[in-house]
């Protein structure tokens, strides 16, 4: 088997894609060549069956060179590669699905997201399948979806050293944007101090530069909360260790969009609540709260706090159990290959 991957990079820094590098290194364990095209490459260490091909992002902005290269890539490579697999920009559809289709090659795109555009209801036609997490997470009816979960890292997603604490310690992985709901998380945090309930809440991300008005709303917000920080941009490595040390991961995300936080949190041995409807049933009930309501999430939260210690370990070890069995990394791209080679 011989596959190409299109991402938006491949880079172990970034603070939004690194975690695409495990995908890459996953998929590379189940073919004998892998190419990635992507927009910006950074620091990576994949295996020697890998190849790296960038647009050149990193070297300044240049949306001419960007397609010609891309053409450069798609044609010069055609005979290394047998399968496609976009990963969430149906740009690539748009630019040279007619070409992988002209050329004989099976397609098939990742997308998870709420919202459409011309790109994708463009692009999608040239896909032989369209992989989403599930029915929910993708924005069109369609008969190419084909709902698979996600999968974490659960080697490098995996429980460390867990002590409890007075107060609840609480965290948020994720970017600062508006479907994110951080102002609910803001405001349950401020009434669990009402409460005289112990808590701290640390939201680990950082916001794109169009959404830097709803951040700094946010941050002011914020700072009417004692117990509430922000710790701006992360590595995965600082994450994985957040998970670790927190007792509680909190995803407050509008249904339709779908976190990986969620999993990776779940993988680490911290305890996920969720509001998000697709996650129904992933999640114990006693960990899921009302869409955009602070006060269903600080009920939750409160429920946790009164839970025993021998309690919040068992829900640990719960987690941790339901991510390895359901939703690791390897299973899915074991689901994926699948179904492009059928």
């Amino acid at each position: 088997m011989k596959l190409l991957i299109t991402t938006q990079a491949v880079d172990l820094d970034d603070p939004v894609l690194s975690f695409f590098h495990s995908w890459i290194e996953e998929f590379a364990k189940n073919a004998e060549r892998v190419h990635v095209i992507c927009l910006k490459e950074g620091r990576h260490n994949l295996p020697k069956n890998v190849s790296v091909h960038s647009l050149g992002k990193e070297g300044g902005r240049s949306r001419t060179k960007y397609l010609f290269r891309l053409y450069k890539y798609v044609i010069g490579l055609r005979h290394e590669y047998d399968l496609v697999f976009v990963h969430m920009n149906p740009e690539y559809l748009v630019a040279v699905g007619w070409l992988w289709r002209l050329m004989r090659k099976v397609v098939g795109l990742w997308y998870i997201h709420p919202r459409s555009s011309w790109r994708l209801r463009k692009g999608m036609r040239y896909a032989h399948v369209i992989f989403s997490a599930t029915q929910e997470s993708f924005p069109h009816v369609s008969r190419k979806l084909m709902p698979v979960g996600l999968g974490v890292d659960a080697n490098f997603f995996s429980p460390g050293e867990y002590a409890p604490a007075a107060e609840l310690r609480v965290m948020c992985a994720a970017r600062i944007a508006p479907v994110k709901r951080v102002e609910c998380m803001i405001d349950a945090t401020a009434e669990l101090a009402r409460r005289s309930c112990p808590i701290l809440f640390d939201y680990y991300g950082e916001e794109l530069p169009r959404d830097k008005e709803y951040a700094d709303a946010m941050r002011k917000r914020a700072d009417l909360v004692s117990n509430w920080t922000f710790h701006g941009k992360a590595s995965s490595e600082q994450i994985r260790d957040a998970y670790r040390a927190h007792d509680v991961h909190v995803n407050a995300t509008d249904t339709g969009s779908f976190d990986k936080a969620v999993f990776e949190a779940m993988a680490c041995g911290c305890i996920t609540v969720a509001s998000n409807k697709a996650l129904k049933d992933m999640l114990p009930r006693e960990f899921q709260f009302d869409e955009g309501d602070p006060k269903s999430l600080a009920n939750t939260l409160e429920r946790i706090t009164r839970m025993p210690t021998e309690d919040k370990k068992a829900a640990r070890e719960r987690m941790r159990k339901l991510a390895v069995e359901h939703y690791s990394l390897s299973a899915l791209v074991t689901r994926i290959l699948n179904i492009l080679i059928a």
